[in-house]
């Protein structure tokens, strides 16, 4: 913290403790923030202005920060403050300029749901897909139905007989769910690491299968925990789930089952991305297409959030 600084700090700490009026204190303030070299000074003098129950002092603090681009300060001073207007502000341009966190914190606080799906469909999708962001997406969708989702979750995994649920980001993968389910006439889900992916397939409207399979050998086993039979599959365009490509096995064990069954096509679709770049090969054949969550946009999230309500309130 400079001399300067120090020097404003002082002079705003006795300005303050003499319950000065903000008028008399406004040339301070205003200094203070023009001056501070990393907001250390600021944050400290919003402090005492809590402590004093000063928020016209926060909302000068707040205006002068926004101004000068300190939106971390701008952000403390409006919670403090709780003035809806600059929050709304704030949220905006961190929005704007890729501060999604403190937009997050901002819009979340407003309960502004126009501005949280601001912030996911503006949002670089590799940090939305990093598992930064779980607070965004709680926020948006609302944690009583992300309740209701896990439970469920946990519902459809003892109803397939499995004990134990596979953790997944629920944001991206309620994205990719909802964008292939409007583009499939079958969902396979495969045990454990695809049934998060098909479950919320099937709370869209698609048509799901679970199947289980694991690497054996050379080869992968194969067992339909869902009967799936060349009525299903036949001519039919077909997603098949899993999270993750390691050595391929199990999913060209399962492409190999369906196409028996003569599919117009089969996709695969994964959560996460293994590769070193997205030039290196995967290890899978017999799939017309991959898709990773990371390549889908959020220009349908606001559908898919609401088609995620209606379906769990029916049940």
């Amino acid at each position: 913290m400079s001399s300067t600084e120090l020097r404003i700090l002082t002079d705003l700490d006795a300005e303050l403790e003499k319950k000065q009026s903000l008028e008399q204190m406004r040339e301070l303030i205003v200094e203070l923030v023009e001056t501070s070299e990393n907001g250390e000074g600021i944050i400290y003098i919003l402090e005492n202005a809590k402590i004093l129950e000063r928020k016209d002092v926060a909302d000068l603090v707040a205006e002068k920060c926004i101004k000068r681009g300190l939106y971390y300060q701008a952000l403390k001073a409006a919670l403090y403050s709780k003035n809806k207007d600059v929050l709304k502000i704030i949220g905006d341009q961190c929005s704007n300029n890729g501060r999604f966190q403190d937009a997050t914190i901002a819009f979340s606080t407003l309960k502004d749901k126009e501005g949280l799906l601001k912030v996911i469909q503006t949002t670089d999708r590799q940090i939305l897909n990093s598992g930064v962001n779980v607070e965004l997406f709680e926020e948006y969708i609302g944690k009583d139905i992300i309740n209701i989702v896990n439970q469920s979750l946990q519902d459809f995994y003892k109803n397939k007989v499995f004990k134990k649920t596979y953790s997944m980001l629920l944001g991206p993968t309620i994205n990719m769910a909802y964008n292939l389910s409007q583009e499939h006439d079958l969902g396979v889900g495969i045990a454990r690491g695809g049934l998060t992916s098909a479950f919320l397939a099937s709370a869209f409207g698609l048509e799901t299968r679970v199947v289980d399979s694991h690497k054996t050998g050379q080869g992968a086993t194969y067992k339909a925990v869902d009967e799936i039979t060349q009525e299903d599959v036949r001519n039919k365009r077909i997603v098949v789930f899993d999270k993750d490509i390691v050595t391929g096995r199990t999913a060209n064990r399962i492409s190999k089952e369906l196409s028996k069954f003569e599919p117009l096509s089969i996709n695969l679709a994964l959560n996460y991305d293994l590769r070193l770049s997205r030039d290196q090969n995967l290890p899978v054949h017999d799939y017309e297409k991959v898709f990773f969550s990371k390549d889908f946009d959020y220009g349908r999230f606001e559908e898919a959030a609401d088609a995620l309500k209606k379906a769990l309130s029916k049940k």
